[in-house]
């Protein structure tokens, strides 16, 4: 678990939203903490190539685009991601084929995992939008769409599969993969 900030928290303080960053809140799972560690330390593990099986970066409230439509917002977050994403991509660890990156944006209005969707009448849900980027599999045409809809659970169950977790977590138990639409 990477954070976009030198240090970690478990409260909010600008630019940090702990909201964003679960092992805060996964309190009683001994170890979290240990292994929540700030963004800086990513850079070392791609280097040395030493990546851990799993690592989830979550951008600060300056980069993370959360003010919608905001042209302030997006170009701060389309900085960071045209700074930081090639960072991963150009790594050792990336280009050695046993990696996958998920770019996900999780604010949709009616977006499946919105109390908003649940009431919405006349406007269709709305996933949330995810790109993957694998250096071991298969490239799609650039603009292709899978047909089926998803949503965090499903990340979540992908993510559980890729791992090779047994157990599933929650409402990932009956969400659908991701791994077929992106040939993972």
């Amino acid at each position: 678990m990477e954070s976009d900030d030198d240090e970690l928290q478990s409260t909010n303080t600008a630019p940090y939203a702990v909201r964003h960053n679960p092992p805060p809140y996964l309190t009683s799972l001994t170890g979290c903490s240990t292994f929540d560690v700030p963004y800086t330390e990513l850079q070392t593990d791609l280097d040395n190539d030493t990546l851990p099986a799993f690592a989830m970066v979550v951008p600060n409230t300056v980069n993370d685009m959360h003010d919608g439509p905001d042209p302030a917002a997006i170009h701060n977050g389309d900085t960071w991601l045209a700074t930081e994403l090639p960072k991963i991509l150009l790594s050792a660890a990336y280009q050695s084929g046993n990696t996958v990156v998920f770019l996900t944006f999780d604010e949709g209005e009616f977006g499946p995992c919105s109390p908003s969707a649940r009431t919405a009448r006349t406007t269709p849900p709305t996933s949330p939008a995810t790109s993957r980027r694998s250096s071991s599999a298969p490239r799609r045409m650039p603009g292709t769409t899978a047909a089926k809809l998803y949503n965090h659970y499903s990340l979540l169950r992908t993510t559980e599969r890729l791992l090779g977790v047994r157990k599933r977590l929650g409402l990932a138990r009956r969400a659908r993969s991701m791994k077929r639409s992106f040939n993972l």
